[in-house]
């Protein structure tokens, strides 16, 4: 069996509790998740599972040559979405920051697929300062310097590397508040945690188990994420408040299957478990998609069933050994 060693010697330990989401009768529902994160120098994979900001713009436009969406209806600001907001087009979920703007027209920094008529919704990015708040309201353990309190690392999907290391300074380094810091003790507060991006959160030695409240309005509607191949390890968010079955993931069309766990090439999925800090309580959550069958086996060959779920606030941790990239797409789950 080939296991994902890289992201193996990065988790020491994860932990995750129940979600929880609030779905009010409007047009963006506001909701929260409660994440229960590993104590004692253990390592969880936390992610904003679908906790977004609110929708600031909406039209209809054109996507053309993959990075310039064109609205039919738009009189925005110069540059009013220029390095701090995101479009996602509603139909296919595919998303990209916007690095500038006309007042029609986004130049986008990834390219998405062209296409005209296209419904969209922008949003502001998320930062460490605005998703889990400036002064911490999530309630990350922090401390008076780094290594004190949770360490917490992105996990860029762009280059399937962590993107930094960054802490909350609960005396602001001796400037009396606190504030989000990194490794180098820098302010880090408007730090961009990307829709596809996941976090790695050390644990303190030490400590206990801690809950964590991430808030925002809902992701509805599609989701999507690039998967890197040529035995890239990804870690891909799942992008609901809610559980997600593997079943109904629907990696199945943008991962290579085969006849049996571990062949040549082929990809696997892997399950971190919160509680065993481990592949599964027995090192075995390993899952591939069997293509004589049509259907999701474990590494033992057996059929799964809708137990098997990426957890509210946690990833699926893709091991793509197949070549080239894809693209990965979910319409809403609940």
């Amino acid at each position: 069996m080939k296991t994902p060693q890289k992201i193996i010697s990065l988790l020491a330990g994860s932990a995750l509790a129940a979600a929880t989401f609030l779905n009010a009768a409007t047009t963006d529902p506001v909701g929260y998740i409660t994440v229960s994160t590993a104590g004692d120098g253990g390592t969880s994979i936390v992610t904003a599972s679908g906790m977004v900001k609110p929708v600031e713009a909406s039209g209809i436009g054109v996507v053309s040559a993959g990075t310039t969406l064109t609205s039919t209806d738009s009189n925005w600001a110069i540059n009013a979405f220029a390095g701090s907001h995101y479009v996602q087009i509603d139909g296919s979920g595919e998303w990209a920051a916007i690095s500038s703007n006309t007042a029609d027209t986004l130049t986008l920094d990834s390219i998405i697929t062209n296409g005209a008529d296209l419904n969209f919704t922008i949003r502001a990015l998320s930062t460490l300062g605005n998703l889990f708040g400036e002064s911490n309201s999530s309630g990350f353990r922090g401390g008076a310097s780094f290594g004190q309190g949770d360490i917490i690392g992105p996990w860029s999907a762009a280059t399937n590397s962590l993107a930094g290391f960054y802490y909350y300074d609960t005396d602001g380094d001796g400037e009396g508040t606190g504030e989000w810091r990194d490794i180098t003790n820098n302010f880090a507060g408007n730090t961009i945690i990307y829709p596809d991006e996941s976090l790695l959160v050390i644990s303190p030695v030490g400590s206990a188990v801690n809950n964590i409240i991430i808030t925002g309005t809902v992701q509805k509607g599609a989701a999507s994420g690039e998967i890197i191949g040529d035995s890239q390890t990804n870690i891909l968010p799942n992008p609901y408040p809610v559980p997600l079955a593997l079943k109904s993931s629907g990696y199945e069309n943008s991962i290579q299957g085969s006849t049996g766990f571990g062949a040549p090439g082929s990809d696997i999925v892997g399950i971190w478990d919160d509680t065993s800090q481990n592949w599964g309580p027995s090192g075995t959550a390993f899952y591939y998609y069997n293509t004589d069958a049509n259907e999701w086996r474990d590494l033992f060959n057996n059929a799964i069933d809708e137990t098997v779920v990426i957890p509210t606030g946690n990833s699926a941790v893709i091991i793509k050994n197949s070549t080239g990239n894809s693209q990965w797409a979910i319409s809403q789950t609940y």
